[in-house]
């Protein structure tokens, strides 16, 4: 009997302060890392990913770094020191492959909205929910 192809799923995120988008979805053959840890994510802070069935239940976490930068690392100009400055206007592109797994549904991101200073301190929520239905019916890639 042949074994199967590993089934993974390349997705495309544009972003824009904090409104992010799907923009590309490709299916490609690759393991994935198996799930974080799936627990309770109560008073939490930082930043995931989950993909949650139809009862929304979670069947796949990834802890990730927050991929839309609120703010950057600079040399001071005066102490020559290195001081954090929030970035004015975030905006960019970012992938994350997740697995083809039986019964998804939905993708959501989790982080702590608005960003600016001091916003890795605030507990973390919901923060984008992508339907993954329309691109698991699709037979080749997505494309917004």
């Amino acid at each position: 009997m042949p074994q199967e192809e590993p089934r993974a799923i390349r997705l495309t995120f544009s972003y824009q302060r904090n409104k992010i988008e799907l923009t590309e979805a490709d299916r490609i053959a690759m393991n994935v890392p198996p799930s974080d840890q799936i627990e309770a994510t109560q008073s939490v802070t930082g930043f995931w990913l989950e993909l949650r069935g139809a009862d929304e239940r979670t069947l796949f976490r990834r802890i990730m770094h927050d991929p839309i930068p609120y703010d950057q690392e600079i040399f001071s100009d005066q102490s020559g020191e290195i001081v954090r400055r929030p970035v004015a206007s975030p905006y960019g592109i970012f992938t994350v492959v997740i697995p083809e797994i039986k019964g998804m549904e939905t993708l959501t991101f989790h982080g702590v909205p608005a960003g600016g200073a001091g916003h890795h301190r605030h507990v973390s929520q919901e923060v984008a929910r992508f339907d993954l239905r329309p691109i698991l019916r699709e037979k080749g890639g997505y494309r917004q």
